[in-house]
């Protein structure tokens, strides 16, 4: 969202007095990998992440909702900690995993031409980071965070 601002004031605008504003969003400039991955993957990762900020995306949302409700006037806001950890031998583990071979896959040629990154440097992330996480990868770290805001008012 280029305007978060407004999402959130329009969210409070369609909830009704005394009623919950509740957004989940990523701390994509905080997630983790253990062990660290593949520098190939790890330039892709900070292209990604320059190209989301070209296009005025806050990689760091997450944090950054508790401050947008305040300014819109919400109360009482709460902030949990919702992190998707993914440790190799939970179930899910290869699906959450893959979730980057799929961002490659599908957002890394618009990086590409948008001048983030150069093609041989995709083909290497595309080339490394999917065996990786089959052989090495043991833990992956998104974070993410509930934000909870009330609307001023009375229920009805």
């Amino acid at each position: 969202i280029a305007d978060p601002g407004l999402a959130v004031r329009r969210m409070k605008a369609a909830a009704k007095p005394g009623g919950l504003v509740v957004v989940l969003d990523y701390n994509l400039a905080a997630n983790e990998w253990e062990p660290d991955p593949p520098a190939s993957f790890r330039d892709f990762y900070q292209a990604f992440l320059d190209w989301r900020e070209a296009n005025h995306w806050d990689n760091k949302m997450a944090d950054h909702l508790p401050g947008l409700f305040q300014a819109v006037g919400l109360l009482d806001i709460e902030s949990h900690i919702q992190d998707e950890i993914a440790e190799r031998g939970a179930s899910h583990f290869e699906q959450h995993a893959k979730l980057w071979t799929w961002v490659i896959e599908n957002i890394g040629e618009r990086i590409v031409q948008a001048g983030f990154l150069a093609e041989a440097r995709l083909q290497k992330a595309r080339q490394r980071y999917e065996p990786w996480t089959e052989t090495e990868l043991t833990k992956q770290t998104l974070r993410m965070r509930t934000v909870v805001g009330r609307v001023v008012g009375s229920v009805p």
